[in-house]
């Protein structure tokens, strides 16, 4: 019951980071159409357009991997997956889990980085050199809410993986 809870939590933040990033898409659309308008139609553009698209980008696109990944939405390459991963079951755990690692090690040191990229614009007071001087320490807290998840989806597709390994062994 625990896990199933567990599982029912893990997949409603990945769906939130999901959702969240969707309606940055939404917000970018907008955004962009309004100043398209504003600048040809009116001849008087926003000005804060680029820097709130450009903010707007980050989340966009670290939020919705891990839902991503979950789904198992995400581009594949799969001329070798088609044709040899669908005969050998073996292959084709062995080649996920092989991603799955390969992801994580990916996201871990993704997080490295990023926390101290966080930490050193935070202290500094960096900010965007524009009219509204964003903080960059947002931009790097988007980053490691998104790397974290994808840390966490990789996680759990290794773990089940695994264990369903072992259960395919068992039979």
């Amino acid at each position: 019951m625990e896990t199933k809870r567990k599982r029912k939590a893990h997949e409603w933040v990945f769906e939130g980071l999901y959702l969240l990033g969707s309606i940055g898409v939404l917000g970018i659309l907008t955004i962009v159409f309004v100043n398209v308008i504003m600048r040809y139609v009116l001849n008087s553009p926003l000005h804060w357009a680029e820097e709130v698209t450009s903010v707007t980008l980050v989340p966009l696109c670290f939020f919705p991997a891990a839902e991503l990944w979950r789904k198992k939405s995400h581009i594949t390459f799969d001329l070798i997956s088609k044709r040899y991963c669908s005969r050998y079951p073996k292959v084709d755990r062995a080649r996920e889990g092989l991603i799955c690692l390969v992801g994580l090690v990916f996201s871990a040191l993704l997080i490295w980085e990023t926390a101290k990229n966080l930490r050193l614009s935070y202290v500094l007071k960096m900010g965007e050199p524009s009219i509204l001087g964003t903080p960059l320490w947002l931009l790097y807290l988007f980053m490691l809410l998104g790397s974290a998840a994808l840390f966490t989806g990789f996680t759990y597709s290794l773990i089940r993986g695994s264990k369903g390994a072992d259960h395919a062994g068992r039979h």
